[in-house]
């Protein structure tokens, strides 16, 4: 890491820094130039704030009265942010217009690529069909797996799924496969165990 103060870091409009020098709690770690806090005090400030409950309840009170004095300030804020945000996607709107009519080569190459993508990509009803057919195809003596468990946020299409045995399907106990080599695979244990995973 690069050793620079707060002020050269603000003029190269850096949002940390790192200074090599310890903090007031003896971290000696980037900081943010906003408040010159350092990440390991803000991390733990984070997680003693996440474990105090007492902290949690009066946050929430706080922050209650807070909405309730400041309620015409906070509409007037959130109004300004839509008009904001809808001359943003006005003027880029118009950017990208005469952007294209500048690139009209690369613009049609792009357009072509999305076409083509939207193309190829399977439907709603394709997905379903895909994975329905994975099922069926599935060899006697495995079991179909989610790669990312559907309780983790996995999807529950063909990009999610592997055939895996029994025995390895039940050791996984929910957690998350590694890929290796573009193949996706329960552990290394199991990789250096059997040399047919799949």
């Amino acid at each position: 890491m690069e050793i620079i103060n707060r002020k050269r870091a603000i003029e190269l409009g850096l949002t940390i820094y790192f200074t090599g020098k310890p903090c007031k709690n003896g971290h000696t770690c980037e900081r943010f130039v906003a408040n010159k806090t350092c990440k390991e005090c803000l991390r733990l400030l984070s997680a003693n704030r996440r474990e105090n409950t007492q902290f949690i309840d009066d946050h929430k009170v706080y922050m209650d009265k807070y909405n309730r004095e400041n309620r015409e300030s906070i509409l007037q804020n959130r109004r300004d942010k839509l008009s904001h945000d809808e001359e943003y996607r006005q003027k880029e709107k118009s950017r990208q217009a005469s952007w294209a009519k500048e690139n009209k080569k690369k613009a049609l190459e792009i357009k072509a690529r999305y076409r083509t993508s939207k193309a190829n990509a399977p439907t709603i009803e394709g997905n379903k069909q895909l994975t329905k057919q994975f099922y069926l195809d599935c060899p006697r003596d495995k079991t179909v797996d989610h790669i990312i468990p559907i309780s983790k946020g996995g999807a529950h299409d063909i990009g999610n799924l592997q055939y895996l045995s029994p025995s390895q399907n039940s050791s996984k106990k929910d957690g998350q496969n590694i890929a290796i080599n573009g193949i996706y695979c329960i552990s290394t244990w199991h990789i250096l165990q059997s040399d047919n995973v799949f």
